[in-house]
């Protein structure tokens, strides 16, 4: 073969030529990271259940689906959390096992489970997977909490429309929360119930679609918009009406309180409120694009933003992969210039210059 190639040396410079062209193809469809992916094996069953304490979400929730999914083949362990207002049990899979397969059998059984409590709501069944975290914004300011909440939800909405950016949380500060206290003598005064005032509630603050409305000029969906998603509208929510026209609103009868979850939540950087958004990667998204982007958007926005608040990117991974990939173009140079060394030791010059590059 060598001997050959030796006498045909357009054959030769015609591989070498498509071997250079697939390398760099293969290049730029190579995933960078500076961990593997791995699979956790796992699948998750999460429930929702508002206002009920971890026993009531052992009994009602997480026994009702031990019981329903214990015999499915495949599984190896079930571990169950019962929390306030929450359940979780995760599902481990044997080795050999599916387990998307398995996550599609697990969430049959679960969705034939009809004597779930009336407040909770659907069950998530999900395949665990690792998120790999690029970079944490920070949005700090001498602000109230509901304006940095609000320009964090405005910031990952951007962020998210950029191209390679898919995966945005929020952390470190609380979840919005409407809280309604009823004034016992008010209730008594027009004859209401808690459980009266609660269902005005669910029936008043809802969106109904309306169906399709068919025309000569297309169709046009209908749909009745009346949910509320502010404490001003939700004093507006009528829960009483007379014949004579008169009607009791939320207001008249209770406080509403728009504000934040009840618990101990408080964030600060750099000695002052704060909030974060944490970007992630999925796929054979680049770190390094991905922090470019961001970097790009948060020098931008910084210009724009109110006085006294700013956003500042730190524990940003792709700084640790660059250096990785600017250290293997350093030592593959250096490689490069010792393989010339040599062989010009045993070869002309210019025909070591050729061999190399």
């Amino acid at each position: 073969m060598i001997a050959w190639f030796a006498k045909n040396g357009v054959a030769a410079n015609l591989l070498a030529g498509i071997i250079l062209l697939a390398g760099i193809i293969s290049i730029r469809g190579l995933k960078m990271e500076l961990f593997p992916d791995f699979d956790l094996d796992t699948v998750s069953v999460s429930v929702f259940y508002p206002g009920a304490a971890p026993l009531e979400v052992e009994d009602g929730v997480c026994k009702q689906i031990e019981e329903k999914i214990w015999d499915l083949t495949g599984i190896k362990e079930i571990t169950s959390y019962s929390r306030e207002n929450t359940g979780v049990l995760a599902v481990q899979v044997e080795k050999g096992k599916d387990v998307k397969i398995l996550a599609d059998e697990i969430k049959v059984r679960v969705d034939a489970i009809d004597n779930f409590p009336e407040e909770a709501e659907k069950p998530i069944v999900e395949v665990m997977a690792v998120k790999r975290r690029v970079l944490a914004l920070a949005i700090h300011g001498n602000s109230d909490l509901k304006s940095i909440r609000r320009l964090a939800e405005k910031t990952r909405d951007d962020l998210t429309n950029l191209p390679g950016i898919t995966q945005v949380e929020i952390s470190g500060i609380r979840s919005p929360e409407i809280g309604i206290e009823l004034s016992e003598q008010a209730m008594r005064e027009h004859g209401l119930s808690f459980d009266s005032v609660s269902q005005a509630i669910r029936q008043n603050s809802v969106d109904i679609p309306g169906g399709v409305a068919r025309t000569t000029a297309g169709e046009t969906l209908i749909r009745t918009k009346g949910k509320a998603s502010g404490g001003a509208q939700f004093d507006k929510i009528e829960v009483l009406s007379s014949p004579n026209g008169s009607s009791v609103q939320l207001q008249d009868i209770a406080k509403v309180n728009d504000g934040f979850e009840d618990k101990v939540l408080y964030t600060e950087f750099m000695g002052q409120p704060a909030v974060t958004l944490r970007i992630f990667r999925v796929g054979k998204q680049s770190p390094i694009d991905i922090s470019e982007k961001v970097s790009k958007y948060v020098a931008s926005r910084n210009l724009s933003l109110p006085e006294g608040i700013k956003m500042t990117i730190w524990q940003d991974s792709s700084y640790y992969l660059q250096g990785r990939l600017d250290m293997m173009i350093r030592n593959a140079q250096n490689g490069l210039i010792l393989v010339f060394l040599v062989l010009s030791f045993f070869l002309r010059p210019s025909l070591a210059f050729f061999v190399v590059f």
